[in-house]
């Protein structure tokens, strides 16, 4: 039940993200590091590896505003990579 309710939670916010305008994801990475974190904890980025250019990774879904938002990516990316066979990696982009 519980693996159930981290699942919903990731494609909600896969889902919500998908309908945003499109930028481009250097627009978005450089708007989160030139502002203030959001929330109490660094803001962190989840990042999909391209399977046309395996060394180019693109921004997927900013996460911000949690608690833990390492611990929130983290248990994000390891929901994706376990439901199919994409590679995702999270990184800090303020502080």
């Amino acid at each position: 039940m519980k693996t159930m309710y981290r699942f919903t939670l990731a494609l909600s916010l896969i889902l919500g993200l998908s309908s945003c305008n499109k930028r481009g994801d250097e627009d978005v990475t450089q708007f989160f590091r030139r502002g203030p974190k959001c929330g109490s904890s660094p803001d962190y980025a989840i990042l999909q590896q391209s399977t046309l250019e395996p060394s180019r990774w693109d921004h997927v879904i900013t996460v911000h505003g949690f608690v833990n938002d390492a611990r929130v990516s983290q248990l994000i990316v390891d929901l994706l990579e376990q439901s199919g066979t994409d590679s995702y990696k999270t990184v800090q982009i303020n502080k």
